[in-house]
């Protein structure tokens, strides 16, 4: 099996702040659409919430959830920022 790390911590506009960021588990549907699943994902995706509105911007996605946290509380740090808590479990992956 292959290892998926994929960071792309794109850079924030001055005129959006990040507000926090999140993570969840996605799967990827028959339409080429990725959804939110925390029960069987297929894999891990972060989020950075920015801005008045609350935008969602992917940042990065992941096989394991270990990584997944990891670079979530990253950026975390890097922004100064708390992670939402969504109650994500250390489920495994399909």
């Amino acid at each position: 099996m292959i290892k998926l790390i994929d960071e792309y911590d794109i850079e924030v506009s001055h005129e959006a702040a990040v507000m926090a960021i999140d993570l969840y588990g996605v799967i990827e549907d028959f339409d080429g659409y990725i959804q939110r699943c925390d029960v069987d994902p297929e894999f891990y995706s972060v989020y950075r919430i920015e801005g008045i509105d609350e935008s969602y911007v992917c940042v990065g996605d992941f096989s394991d959830i270990e990584d997944t946290k990891a670079y979530a509380n990253q950026l975390c740090e890097k922004y100064r920022v708390g992670m939402v808590d969504n109650g994500i479990r250390d489920t495994e992956r399909r």
